[in-house]
């Protein structure tokens, strides 16, 4: 009689079996798996804590918003030369607003609102962060973030405008199909 061969997952080090055919495997004392234990079988694996972060749509909306508007602080100096963008000549501040906004929303149509509180916390994580590394050039900080939700408001302008687009296109597709 031949041995069955041992599952990748008891040998590897991983922790547990990965998928179901690996816990049938398992329950059944390897190699003798039923069929119909394994159509049947309602075993998942073990959520982590990275996919219990990213399993709510409207937290990984505030995420994708955090990581834009910290990028248009981090991309100020690149694009402007300036260290706030608020600074910068142009519309490069009211611009850089409205096109994450508007990326947010065509990404996360359903929580556009979390997409733009996202992208007011992304600019004050920076903000802050950079009055932390420097405390001499942080004296008007409390009033940066006055600003920043002011300006903030054309965030979420743009994420309205974003979902907005999302819907017209659906409904577009909604009325030509019949």
């Amino acid at each position: 009689r031949k041995e069955p061969a041992t599952p990748l997952w008891r040998t590897s080090g991983l922790g547990g079996p990965r998928n179901c055919w690996d816990h049938c495997w398992a329950a059944t004392s390897g190699g003798r798996l039923l069929d119909t234990l394994w159509r049947r079988c309602r075993w998942r694996p073990r959520r982590t804590r990275l996919d219990r972060l990213f399993q709510s749509r409207r937290r990984s909306a505030f995420l994708l918003g955090l990581a834009l508007g910290a990028a248009i602080w981090w991309l100020s100096p690149i694009i402007t030369g300036r260290r706030e963008p608020w600074d910068a000549e142009g519309g490069y501040y009211p611009g850089a607003l409205l096109l994450s906004g508007i990326l947010g929303g065509l990404v996360m149509p359903q929580h556009w609102g979390s997409v733009a509180i996202g992208i007011y916390a992304g600019q004050a994580v920076v903000l802050l962060g950079g009055v932390v590394a420097a405390p001499a050039s942080g004296g008007l900080w409390p009033l940066g973030l006055v600003f920043l939700a002011a300006y903030s408001v054309l965030g979420l302008v743009g994420a309205g405008v974003g979902t907005g687009l999302i819907r017209l296109r659906a409904r577009r597709a909604r009325s030509r199909s019949g």
